[in-house]
Formats: structure tokens, sequence, C-alpha cells
């Protein structure tokens, strides 16, 4: 898939959950209808009106097409920021932290570098922190959020989708940012 779709999907994301709100209010107040619509008679009850299947479906269709959306996006920006990785030269690469120059950029670049998922552990990010890295390739802006629990856990976000400028792309551990606030 070429990236224009994937900034399309970025897009759209926003008004499928919108979509899948809506879809989520529709779905109750037909459950609420189907209830008042209960039929009591001497061998049981039944009810009046069928199960709101279409509203089921709308629902659920799409809360399954935003996660299948939202882990294809998140695998876009995995694989651009490894390729933006893997082309650097860490002689040539300056890097930003927060608007300060870092002098050692190999060590930061190692640090920020995707490593095996680092699993979640029901916390948050805290502590927002900005890193510019320019190279040859152009510039590339990520954001880490310290987590709340493990002060050496940093949430990675990607700001050029905005779905992911709040939503993690991956987790790294290391202690070269606590210098930062």
């Amino acid at each position: 898939m070429s990236e224009g779709i994937y900034d399309f999907i970025d897009k759209v994301l926003p008004l499928l959950f919108a979509f899948s709100f809506i879809a989520m209010l529709v779905l109750m107040a037909n459950l609420f209808l189907r209830m008042k619509s209960k039929v009591i008679e001497p061998g049981g009850y039944h009810y009046a009106k069928r199960y709101p299947v279409r509203s089921a479906v709308a629902f659920g269709g799409s809360l399954l097409v935003i996660i299948l959306l939202s882990f294809a996006l998140k695998a876009q920006a995995r694989k651009e920021i490894q390729d933006y990785f893997d082309h650097l030269d860490p002689k040539t690469t300056s890097i930003q932290v927060n608007g300060n120059n870092v002098a050692d950029s190999a060590t930061m670049l190692k640090a920020l570098h995707i490593p095996a998922d680092i699993w979640a552990h029901h916390s948050h990010p805290v502590n927002r922190i900005t890193i510019l890295i320019t190279a040859k390739d152009g510039p590339l802006m990520l954001r880490l959020g310290r987590d709340s629990q493990e002060p050496k856990e940093y949430w990675v976000f990607y700001p050029h989708y905005r779905y992911l400028e709040h939503n993690e792309v991956y987790r790294i551990s290391t202690a070269l940012f606590d210098q930062y606030p």
C-alpha cells in the first residue's frame, strides 16, 4: 500500500469513531424498544420486535474496521520509523530533545531504535518529550511520554499521523531521557 492510503486511513479513523458511537446509540435505543415490546402470554413471553441485527452489525463492524485500520496504521508507522533509522549515519545526524541539541547522537539513536515489544501494564504516559532527528533524508519527529509506573520506560508517538499523536507506536526502555523534564 502506498503512503497516500495511510494518510487517508489517518483522516478516516475519527469519522469511523463517530459512526461507531452513533451506531452504538442506535443499537441501545433499538434494544430498549425491543425490551419494551415484551408480550406476556399464559405460556411465557416473547418480544414483539425482532433483535436489531442491522444496528448490531453496524456497531460491531465499525469496531472491527477501526481495530484493523489502527493496527495497519501502527504497522506502517513502525515501518516508516524503522526505514528512517536504517538509513541514518550517526556522524551526519543531529538530534534535538525539547529543542536542545544532543552531543552523542549515536547513543540516542540506539536508544530510540524499535526494540522487541515491551508489554503494556495498565499505565499511561506523562511528561512528553519532543525528539527531532535531522538527517540527509529529512527530519523525523517523535514524541516520548514517560511511563507513569516505570520511570525508565517511554511510550513513542509518531505525530506524522494525527491518530498516532495519542496512540503509541512502540515503547523503549532507557535512562537517557531522565535528565529531561
